[in-house]
């Protein structure tokens, strides 16, 4: 048995490369282009997936496959050794005196598709292929963008984009030495396209896309990126779970004077580009009140487009992203942080939110069905006000057959032990509601709590009953938690004390039959009732959960 692993401050996310250079926009109606020849597609037998069925298009000319992406080969390094070991100058490993390593400069452009729906371009690498010109498959891009062989790849690809948006970067393989006629073969079953490796003498310009710039006839606002929601007004995510509201937006971020703790990161922004950040209002309003909706993992929904047609992933470039995992049960707010690294021209800046497609449930479909609109807009720029959040009527009493302990709704009382399905006993021995001068005399250089906030402290007392005397497990304080009248979750990671009160240490082994006390200090808003307990991870059924005294 063993308790579940301590959570962690999520650690910076990469940021993603900036893209080039957009396209620019029409200024009158667009000039007819020329459509390329694109490479023959055929409907291949399975295994003979790599076979060449056409003239691979020869570098610099333009691919364009079923789906509406126009692939170029812009240029090629066949040797890039000296590129990749200045990447990655304290680990890269040299590969085999048999094999090289090249980069390729690509240029992915969406010239087809929905107005509102971009495509990934994470997606159309993992269709990449290489082969030889006898067709022997030689990778795949997947494998590469893994980290497999060339490392940390300089401008590499990424992002997504809309009809007309064009991303260009350089994509990396490991080969023999003794290959020379290499190819690039894109395969979205059934269809294959084929680029040919070489320096172009010429490169093909990207196209001017005529795509909608209006929203459908009678769609609502916020439904399209040239319809979105007002600044300061809510709309509800697509799958209904949350409430979306822009409270503020900030079109140049000065993440220089806002993170002078960390100057590591002070260079990853490139020259041409700059930040810009947001608050947004996050409301659970479709949610289960005995579950909560970790809102960490909702930032990758966010997204930024504008007048490149490019969107921007969220670069959480603020320090409350690499501290703050806000979770919310049914009805509860949270305001979070997005930031964004856009091109200095980006204009028509729209917030973009994208809600996943909903899980399989046992016993429901294989593939459940998708959300037919997904996306959410919301107009980037400050409001005038700010709509005020809903009032969700979320049930306080338990449903009949809960077992007291297992549900939010139904905690076991003060004092009493609640079993989790590791074979520990859960029980709170002690509560302080009004820890401060606790924690403070214990530690004096510590902080008080923040204005309108107070601290709460409780023992708890553990025993692995469900062990046997050989065996031993840890116990920590990270798997608690507390809950209240507010829906929000206030956690050891993110919301202790600062500082652990006299008794056992936070980290303890037990073998079967042992017990430990352990204490834990949350700080949370002096209006905070209502207050819960809870051990486990609060959005699963491993939950326990405790009621704390009223006073």
């Amino acid at each position: 048995a063993s308790t579940p692993a301590p959570a962690s401050t999520p650690a910076p996310a990469s940021t993603p490369a900036p893209a080039s250079t957009p396209a620019p926009e029409p200024t009158s109606e667009p000039t007819p282009h020329p459509e390329p020849t694109p490479t023959p597609y055929s409907t291949p037998a399975p295994e003979d997936q790599f076979a060449i069925t056409g003239a691979p298009a020869p570098a610099g000319s333009t691919v364009v496959t079923d789906d509406g992406v126009a692939l170029t080969i812009t240029s090629f390094n066949p040797d890039a050794e000296s590129v990749l070991a200045s990447e990655n100058p304290d680990y890269y490993e040299p590969p085999h005196e048999d094999y090289r390593r090249f980069i390729a400069r690509l240029r992915v452009q969406n010239v087809g598709g929905d107005a509102d729906t971009p495509i990934s371009v994470g997606s159309i690498l993992g269709q990449l292929h290489l082969i030889d010109s006898d067709s022997a498959p030689l990778g795949y891009m997947a494998e590469t963008v893994g980290g497999m062989g060339c490392g940390i790849v300089p401008d590499s690809l990424g992002g997504a984009l809309f009809p007309g948006g064009t991303a260009e970067g350089n994509i990396c393989f490991e080969v023999p030495k003794s290959e020379t006629d290499l190819i690039l073969m894109h395969y979205d079953y059934p269809n294959q396209a084929f680029l040919a490796l070489a320096n172009p003498d010429s490169v093909e310009p990207a196209r001017v896309v005529d795509a909608r710039r209006a929203p459908l006839p009678g769609q609502a606002a916020g439904r399209s990126r040239f319809n979105p929601i007002p600044p300061g007004r809510q709309i509800e995510s697509a799958d209904g779970l949350v409430a979306l509201t822009l409270v503020s937006a900030d079109l140049d971020f000065d993440f220089f004077d806002d993170e002078e703790e960390y100057p590591e990161l002070h260079n990853w922004l490139a020259e041409g580009n700059r930040l810009v950040a947001g608050r947004v209002r996050v409301q659970n309003i479709g949610g289960d009140f005995n579950s909560a909706l970790i809102i960490e993992d909702r930032w990758d929904d966010f997204a930024i487009v504008g007048s490149s047609s490019i969107a921007f992933g969220d670069s959480r470039c603020r320090a409350d992203h690499r501290q703050f995992r806000p979770a919310l049960f049914l009805g509860g707010i949270a305001e979070i942080d997005v930031c964004f690294a856009v091109p200095d021209s980006e204009t028509g800046l729209v917030l973009s939110h994208t809600s996943p497609d909903p899980p399989r449930v046992p016993g429901g479909p294989r593939h459940p069905p998708q959300l037919e609109e997904p996306h959410r807009w919301l107009a980037f720029a400050n409001p005038d006000s700010v709509e005020a959040a809903r009032v969700v009527d979320a049930p306080l009493e338990p449903s009949p057959g809960q077992v007291a302990g297992r549900f939010r709704s139904n905690p076991v009382p003060f004092g009493e032990s609640v079993y989790n399905q590791w074979g520990m006993a859960v029980t709170i021995v002690s509560a302080n509601l009004d820890a401060e001068d606790e924690i403070l005399s214990e530690n004096p250089s510590f902080d008080p709590p923040a204005e309108g906030m107070r601290f709460v402290s409780a023992r708890a007392r553990i025993e692995w009953v469900g062990g046997n005397a050989s065996d031993m497990t840890p116990v920590d304080i990270w798997p608690f938690g507390i809950v209240g009248s507010s829906a929000i979750v206030f956690s050891v990671a993110n919301n202790s004390c600062g500082a652990i009160p006299p008794g056992e240490l936070p980290y303890i082994e037990l073998s079967g039959g042992e017990a430990a006390e352990l204490d834990v200090c949350f700080e949370l808003p002096e209006s905070e009732t209502g207050l819960v307990l809870f051990y486990g991870p609060p959005n699963e059924e491993s939950a326990r959960w405790m009621r704390m005294p009223e006073n």
